[in-house]
């Protein structure tokens, strides 16, 4: 734990409220808080306008509405038009011999890290220009 830490950035829960609830809870067990949700939260659909985007944004809502119920006051959501951020590796070395993220487009493709935002993108809409992506939102 770092020193003076009270807050804690978790991953995109799912939408079961109680397992949310839960997840406060036990950081509350340690004097802390999870104050915000960001990564692999699923949003391609409706960016996307692809079926069941409807549904996808009603997920969203839930989500709020779950963050409301644990006290989690900020969303960092992603409108990427393909994927979640993505880092190439978790083990990159810092000064010091601290460990770090890393984006290094050559070694994306043997990247092995957890990205799954549960919805790929379909290849018929792969490469699609900004102005169609910028309509669908």
């Amino acid at each position: 734990m770092q020193v003076g830490a009270t807050d804690i950035v978790g991953n995109h829960p799912g939408l079961d409220r109680e397992t949310r609830l839960g997840k406060q809870r036990e950081a509350q067990k340690y004097g802390m808080k999870i104050s915000c949700i960001e990564r692999l939260i699923p949003t391609l659909k409706f960016v996307h306008n692809l079926p069941e985007a409807n549904e996808q944004i009603d997920g969203f809502e839930t989500l709020i509405r779950n963050m409301d119920a644990a006290d989690i006051r900020t969303l960092s959501y992603s409108w990427m038009p393909d994927v979640d951020w993505q880092r190439a590796t978790i083990e990159a070395m810092e000064r010091g011999g601290a460990s770090k993220t890393a984006l290094n487009l050559e070694d994306f493709d043997a990247a092995k890290l957890p990205t799954d935002t549960g919805f790929a993108l379909p290849e018929s809409h792969q490469g699609k220009t900004a102005d169609a992506f910028r309509e669908n939102l």
